[in-house]
């Protein structure tokens, strides 16, 4: 899905690890991890889109275009719900030097020059037990228009994985 997502979300940069990705094709909740993929993907380009056009036309993108979960929270009928966006990590995650290194991840050189970032905000894909995957993302719409996705597979490196 990523793969296509490449080809198809003009909005989106996938710098991911495809591998990680496939390791998790064979769990028994892969067809509803790939259905939730879906709807992460076509939010994430909906939201690039709509800001973009706002700023277009001249206006300035609202309160509901802050991020994307404000976005998802403005939607009347979201495919993605607001509850799996998370704008930010726990301290652990965020500030260990473990959690920090799994959260640097590849980004084009126009949006960062050592072609690396940080990526905290992320999109709960999976819930409960392990492996509970995760989307990590920069959302750099406000620069380059663009959502990069840098990271999908297991759930990274936390205080409950401590």
């Amino acid at each position: 899905m990523l793969e296509q997502a490449q080809w198809h979300c003009s909005s989106l940069v996938i710098t991911a690890d495809l591998d990680e990705a496939k390791k998790l094709e064979h769990h028994q909740k892969a067809s509803h991890w790939r259905n939730r993929l879906a709807a992460t993907l076509a939010t994430m380009q909906a939201y690039a889109e709509t800001k973009d056009l706002a700023r277009a036309r001249g206006g300035r993108a609202g309160p509901e275009l802050a991020n994307l979960k404000a976005y998802c929270a403005s939607q009347p009928f979201p495919l993605l719900a607001e509850g799996k966006v998370v704008v930010s990590e726990g301290q652990t995650a965020s500030s260990s030097p473990r959690g920090k290194a799994q959260r640097t991840l590849p980004v084009p050189e126009h949006i960062d020059p050592s072609g690396k970032a940080v990526m905290l905000e992320h999109i709960r894909i999976g819930d409960g037990a392990p492996p509970a995957p995760r989307l990590h993302y920069l959302d750099d719409t406000d620069r380059s228009g663009t959502v990069v996705i840098g990271f999908f597979g297991d759930h990274l490196y936390n205080a409950g994985t401590n």
